[in-house]
């Protein structure tokens, strides 16, 4: 899989469909000098072992995912695909006693300009609204259509980090495809360097460098001046390449490299005639298709040291979520798998419960339509569908560090006939005593028929959660049910009767 290549501080690596294309600098994402100065401060801080983790702790990292659509609604990312991406991101930073995980929901909203070019100012302005309103206390990941200004003639932008802002974008075709983009760019945020620092816009060329390579890199858009190039016995690495000494140099070498990843077989030589072997399978750099990567201790020790910093305090508290791994098959119970619905605006489904899982997500898609409920229950009733549409309907088990549940899908058809048409001969009869009500309450509902008939009747919350759902045969003449409240919610409930020829709704309040 691709990996992202993104470079933090305002260069932007472009690849093309048919393999690497020319990298062009697209402007400071953020401040180039704040960002070492924070990345030094690490560096010593991690030195002078004052980081508050030790090996046996771990901690949990909220993060809120900003899902961008365009100003139409149209294009946002899956959210099956976020949740296999959760997954895949903590498998990765699993080594580092971190885990990740879903801060108070997704946030979706529609701009056009966020989804298509998020470096444009617009974009940024807009993001930072959100994050105001939805991610103080999270790390922030934005994820669009594009990670550039929309301009793709020279390639494709996978991601990038701002650190004036600290946010991350990255394009959607990235998240949930068992790559590193994500990863790569998490490790900008917490300070770390590309392992070729220095060398983004001007990679290794033998006829320009020579095979020993002994002159600085000058004038990069990625250093704030001239960068010393790194040695292999490592007696500047404190001041050269990324200032992180256990990641041997590179050039950019990866920028041209095959995706395959043979193994590194150039020979190139520092001013000391020493060999350059770079490290192919770091998060940070450069070289495709090298899995498995990894961050080397000294990086590992820096992200741990910014996450402590003062800048991360927003992200540290005693919350301790759910991270037990989803293994249990969840199962779709009703409608079955092809069938006619009776109704296409009142339709209850119904799954398994699956151990682990906090929620489910459950997925409408036909004839144009996204429909999307995060719901807790195995259960729920749906008014949103349209007649006569053969509809894709999947439910994901899933919990605040994702899970990696799986997906389970069934197809249904709508009917034409409405629930929304009332039951003559109960029509205008029910009477709820007393309503409002304390739920502490028992409902008394009374409903006077003109005929006998079967049915049922259900309880649902105004997000459309089924809290009761029970066969009735209605007597001709007066019904009484008898409705404990004791475990439910203060809200608004409506109390429904379906027959045959309809459905009946009265409104609950209970306090």
């Amino acid at each position: 899989m691709i990996r992202s290549i993104i470079i933090i501080l305002g260069t932007m690596l472009l690849i093309s469909e048919n393999g690497w294309s020319q990298h062009i600098c697209g402007g400071v994402v953020g401040n180039r000098e704040a960002f070492q100065t924070r990345l030094k401060q690490n560096v010593k801080q991690a030195k002078l072992n004052y980081s508050l983790k030790s090996s046996q702790e771990t901690v949990y990292i909220p993060v809120k995912f900003h899902l961008v659509a365009d100003s139409d609604g149209v294009g946002r990312i899956d959210y099956n695909d976020v949740f296999d991406e959760l997954c895949i991101l903590n498998s990765q930073f699993e080594s580092l006693g971190m885990v990740f995980y879903i801060k108070d929901g997704f946030n979706d909203f529609d701009h056009t300009p966020t989804y298509e070019a998020p470096r444009r100012a617009g974009a940024s302005a807009r993001m930072l609204q959100e994050i105001t309103k939805f991610g103080t206390e999270a790390v922030n990941i934005f994820v669009t259509q594009n990670a550039d200004t929309g301009n793709t003639d020279n390639g494709t932008t996978l991601g990038f980090y701002d650190n004036n802002n600290d946010y991350v974008v990255i394009r959607k075709n990235q998240v949930g495809s068992s790559g590193s983009t994500l990863a790569h760019e998490l490790g900008h945020l917490f300070s770390l360097n590309h392992p070729h620092y220095g060398w983004e816009d001007q990679p290794w060329d033998l006829e320009v460098h020579g095979k020993v390579v002994r002159t600085q890199v000058v004038n990069s858009s990625q250093s704030t001046g001239s960068v010393r190039v790194e040695l292999v016995d490592r007696s500047n690495c404190e001041d050269s390449g990324d200032f992180i000494c256990d990641t041997p140099p590179d050039y950019n070498f990866g920028f041209t490299w095959d995706r395959a990843c043979p193994k590194f077989n150039t020979v190139v030589l520092d001013r000391n005639s020493d060999t350059i072997v770079p490290m192919q399978n770091n998060y940070m750099s450069y070289f495709l298709g090298c899995e498995p990567y990894a961050f080397t201790q000294d990086q590992v020790d820096v992200v741990i040291a910014d996450y402590n910093s003062n800048q991360r305090s927003n992200l540290r508290s005693d919350y301790v979520p759910t991270v037990n791994i989803i293994e249990e098959e969840l199962v779709l119970e009703s409608p079955a798998n092809s069938a006619t619905t009776d109704f296409f605006n009142g339709i209850e489904l119904r799954w398994t419960e699956v151990a682990n899982a906090d929620s489910y997500y459950l997925n409408f898609s036909g004839a144009g339509e996204d429909l999307r409920y995060i719901v807790n229950e195995t259960a729920v009733y749906i008014t949103d569908l349209s007649p006569n549409v053969v509809y894709t309907w999947s439910v994901t088990p899933f919990n605040e560090t994702g899970g990696c549940g799986e997906k389970q899908s069934a197809i249904l058809r709508t009917n034409d006939l409405e629930t929304s048409t009332v039951d003559p001969a109960i029509d205008g009869s029910i009477v709820i005593q007393p309503n409002p009500a304390f739920i502490s309450d028992n409902l008394n509902i009374y409903v006077e028929s003109e005929e006998q008939a079967q049915g049922q009747y259900l309880m649902t919350s105004i997000n459309g959660k089924v809290v009761v759902n029970k066969p009735l045969l209605i007597s001709q003449g007066n019904n009484h049910i008898k409705v404990n409240t004791t475990d439910y919610s203060p809200g608004v409930y409506l109390f429904s009767i379906l027959t045959s020829k309809g459905v009946t709704t009265k409104k609950v309040i209970l306090q």
